[in-house]
């Protein structure tokens, strides 16, 4: 791929903190990228076969070159498919999306991840885990490439039925407004062909730049015994510091590799 060139690299994308890059800034309005248009020439796609049978060009993220073309972009959110290219419909992950309702808090959704990886370590899956970079957390299960969408997306609705039934007063499997206050709804709707859930290591589009930083489980077990959720709020520097120090916790799962097909908001 020819050398990309960075232009604009000090406009200003995060107002109340001076941090910089994305189209209008986070306070501006977003859009996201379905078909790779406007690439370098040597950049690669992936043809992908929408829900309604269109044809989608998606942009192949797997070298330094195409990142950097995508930040020149102004892109702060990246979303991976949980498949790679070659096999659009073999989830490389199945991801379980922890989301506190109204009324509350992040620390809910730290007890709901706990109870997550348990429930998948009695089915004999290992599991990692990240913050969204909101409020809420993200446990990815790898996958041995034997499993197609119907498969690990009807695993996870069970999972979610099954913990939503056993702690009915901490988590709720359904979308609805009502069902959700005061509870953390176990999102499993995303393990389906053309969802995506936001990379690791991805910037989130809210005022002050965090990161959706994958965490070890012993730091989610302590947040959970010191009762307080705020350190896991990480910004760019800290999460540079946290890979120099800690390495990638995401290492080695499909959920690590941005070589899958990303959109962006």
């Amino acid at each position: 791929m020819s050398r990309v060139t960075l232009s604009n690299a000090d406009k200003v994308l995060f107002p109340e903190t001076g941090f910089t890059r994305f189209p209008d800034g986070v306070t501006g309005p977003g859009w996201f990228q379905m078909n790779c248009r406007g690439h370098p020439p040597r950049m690669r796609t992936a043809e992908i076969i929408g829900r309604r049978g269109q044809r989608l060009h998606y942009c192949l993220v797997d070298d330094r070159d195409a990142l950097l073309w995508m930040i020149n972009l102004g892109t702060i959110e990246l979303h991976p498919f949980l498949a790679c290219a070659g096999e659009p419909d073999v989830p490389r992950d199945v991801v379980f999306d922890l989301d506190p309702g109204p009324d509350t808090d992040a620390l809910a959704a730290v007890r709901v991840a706990l109870l997550v990886r348990d429930a998948l370590d009695a089915r004999g899956h290992r599991s990692v885990v990240k913050t969204s970079g909101k409020k809420g957390l993200h446990v990815y299960a790898p996958l041995d490439g034997g499993w197609h969408y119907a498969e690990s997306r009807a695993f996870a609705r069970a999972l979610a039925a099954e913990l939503a039934a056993a702690h009915p007063e901490l988590i709720t499997d359904r979308i609805a407004k009502r069902e959700r206050q005061g509870r953390v709804l176990i999102d499993w709707r995303q393990n389906a062909i053309g969802l995506s859930t936001v990379a690791p290591y991805s910037l989130r589009a809210l005022p002050w730049p965090l990161v959706s930083t994958p965490l070890a489980w012993s730091e989610v077990e302590a947040t959970l015994a010191d009762g307080r959720a705020g350190g896991l709020a990480f910004t760019p520097r800290a999460v540079l510091e946290r890979v120099a120090r800690l390495g990638d916790l995401f290492n080695n799962t499909g959920a690590a590799r941005l070589a899958s097909l990303p959109t962006m908001a």
